[in-house]
């Protein structure tokens, strides 16, 4: 197999049943909100931990919203509306009960969506939620407060329409506070409005990531923090010595000594990313045994 430098899921993502078991015996509770909280440091394997969830989830018909706060280019929160809006209506595509797609929505002006949803028996709230949404998305609205408040009720407004559990994910979540209007950062402030509303979703739970520990301890871990006692947190490890074995028997195309072994464990520090950085170069390399020596090359290669 080839070693890769993005997140993994299925047989290709390696000793994380014991995680993804805690979370997902939770989560698949069809009537259950608990959510959850994963710290851990850059490329530990959050990513690839929270994508295997989202995939068995949807097996068992569980709708998921993934969307990663680092991936809103550019970097505002008008950007990542647009694109929470856009991944919630491909999520609920399916589910959605419409002799039309929900998706064509979009295309419609603010009086025909108005007048769709009034045909189809939905609440006037409800209904003025989806068009303003909308119409924010179209830029025929301004008020950005309100729209943040819209988009996230509108998760779980669409779960109890169509009598489905939802599970929002969003990874890397203490950066929402540096997204900007305009050219100021928001703060604080929409990550308490989320709070606010997650305490009264009735059929989503709330999944969160972060890799820079004192923000997570800002947002979710301290007494004061917003969401404290809110979600179930994990701490995502390193690798163990095992697992790290495994890892290379999987990988790696070369046998590996025992002290190119020990060596490579201490340098990775266990880190997945790590790991199949050096692999990469490790296969690269002409030796047919993999030593200390070995794995000093490959990192003299990553560094060039």
């Amino acid at each position: 197999m080839s070693f890769y430098l993005t997140p993994v899921t299925g047989e290709l993502l390696i000793n994380r049943e014991k995680e993804l078991d805690q979370i997902l015996s939770e989560l698949v509770k069809k009537n259950s909100r608990i959510g959850f909280s994963l710290t851990g440091v850059r490329r530990i394997g959050k990513t690839s931990i929270l994508k295997e969830v989202k995939k068995r989830l949807e097996k068992e018909g569980i709708v998921v919203i993934y969307i990663s706060v680092w991936n809103t280019t550019p970097d505002t929160l008008e950007t990542f509306i647009a694109n929470l809006f856009d991944y919630t209506i491909e999520a609920f595509k399916d589910k959605f009960p419409l002799k039309m797609k929900i998706s064509n929505l979009i295309k419609m002006g603010r009086d025909g969506i108005n007048d769709l949803l009034k045909h189809l028996n939905i609440s006037i709230d409800f209904g003025n939620e989806i068009a303003y949404t909308v119409s924010y998305v179209k830029g025929e609205e301004s008020d950005i407060s309100k729209a943040t408040s819209n988009i996230f009720n509108l998760i779980d407004r669409l779960a109890e329409k169509t009598k489905t559990k939802c599970v929002l994910i969003i990874d890397e979540f203490p950066s929402l506070i540096e997204l900007k209007i305009g050219k100021k950062m928001i703060g604080s402030s929409i990550i308490k409005t989320i709070r606010t509303i997650n305490e009264d979703y009735k059929k989503t739970a709330l999944v969160i990531s972060g890799s820079f520990m004192h923000t997570m301890q800002e947002v979710a871990l301290l007494s004061s923090a917003p969401f404290y006692k809110q979600l179930v947190n994990l701490e995502i490890d390193s690798l163990e010595e095992k697992a790290i074995q495994d890892f290379v028997k999987k990988y790696l195309k070369k046998k590996i000594s025992k002290n190119g072994l020990d060596t490579l464990i201490e340098k990775s520090s266990g880190i997945p990313y790590n790991l199949q950085m050096l692999g990469r170069e490790l296969n690269k390399l002409k030796e047919d045994i993999i030593d200390t020596s070995s794995v000093s090359k490959a990192i003299d290669e990553i560094l060039q």
